[in-house]
């Protein structure tokens, strides 16, 4: 619970797609080849599938899915009604539509389900049930069905590792920082479509909740902020998710990737009309157009087994089908931009190396 196991937050990527009953377990088998990058308890490393593995452990000792136990035993006590533990648990037609930010703008998106990462998040709730849970939290619930000394540890950081940012140590599913002579607790969720803000304040009884239907750092910017203004203290004039940031570049290179295509794409028709009407013929492949030729395979090969790869060695073992779920949705729309490019330009420097201008006379 504390992220001291040694298992990497690469290990992600190995959360099957799953909405099987037993999707859990498959999940946390994952982890049967899974080399831990350090050793346990010597340092914080946040992996996900930390909680999957926990929440395997429930279902063996309670004899009940995970899901069905969160919301027997935790949210209906504390009169979390309106509260659901996974989409299968509640039609999603009561749901709000989750989004991706894309092409600048914000694009609906439909992630796969990954019911064996339910441990690690997936709560379906609302601001008053969220308001009752926070209520429990801070101690001045008015319906105490888990044990306040339970609460309490669960906010008692982990000060035997070093901490993961300044002066903020984590706790139990809470991220607990010394500021200004005052503690703060905190932790922000995601998934693929979601996001969340929790921050609260136990000296002053103060907690904020933000939740959004759609992946950004606005929830932590604007839950911190209102913590701020509650202080009197001044916020930031404005915030740019790093998503959005990410995107607007992407947005562009497909731009200019795009307009580079429509180029080929001309020169391309432009050389088979000239085949067409015999101002170009085949001709017999000399040494060097072979090189030329093999120049140029070699050239989109390389491109694309890099850009293919790339994640994996530059993004720390991330993979294409984690940042299609995960990134916004530009990313994809610029590899298949790349691709369709990369083909156009093969076909563009084939047919000029294979042909040449017919001479008249």
């Amino acid at each position: 619970m504390s992220h001291t196991s040694g298992i990497p937050s690469n290990s992600i990527v190995r959360i099957p797609e799953s909405t099987a009953d037993n999707a859990l377990e498959l999940t946390v088998e994952t982890l049967l080849d899974q080399s831990l990058n350090r050793e346990p308890g010597s340092s914080f490393e946040y992996a996900t599938i930390n909680y999957d593995v926990l929440g395997l452990v429930i279902e063996q000792v309670s004899k009940l899915p995970f899901d069905q136990y969160v919301q027997q035993k935790i949210l209906e006590p504390i009169g979390m009604y309106q509260s659901f533990v996974g989409i299968r648990q509640v039609q999603s037609t009561d749901m709000a539509a989750g989004y991706k930010i894309g092409l600048t703008k914000e694009q609906p998106f439909t992630p796969p389900i990954y019911r064996g990462n339910i441990p690690a998040g997936y709560i379906i709730s609302n601001a008053n049930d969220i308001a009752k849970w926070l209520k429990l939290q801070l101690g001045n619930s008015e319906i105490y069905s888990i044990d306040t000394n339970m609460i309490e540890e669960s906010h008692s950081p982990d000060q035997t590792v070093a901490p993961f940012d300044a002066n903020t140590y984590y706790a139990t599913g809470w991220a607990v920082v010394e500021k200004d002579q005052k503690q703060y607790i905190y932790h922000a969720g995601e998934n693929p479509t979601f996001t969340s803000y929790f921050i609260m304040q136990p000296d002053d009884q103060i907690g904020v909740a933000i939740l959004a239907n759609m992946n950004t750092s606005f929830t932590t910017a604007i839950g911190q902020g209102v913590m701020d203004l509650w202080e009197g203290k001044t916020t930031p004039a404005q915030h740019i998710s790093s998503y959005q940031k990410l995107d607007k570049i992407v947005t562009t290179i497909i731009a200019i990737i795009l307009g580079i295509s429509l180029i080929f794409c001309y020169l391309l028709i432009k050389t088979a009309t000239s085949i067409y009407k015999k101002q170009r013929q085949v001709t017999k492949l000399t040494y060097k157009r072979i090189i030329l030729l093999t120049f140029h395979t070699l050239l989109v090969a390389i491109l694309l087994i890099a850009i293919f790869m790339g994640p994996k060695v530059l993004l720390g073992g991330l993979n294409w089908t984690f940042i299609n779920v995960w990134a916004p949705t530009s990313i994809s729309v610029l590899l298949f931009s790349i691709i369709w490019t990369s083909i156009l330009y093969l076909s563009l420097g084939f047919t000029l190396i294979t042909t040449k201008k017919k001479v008249q006379g």
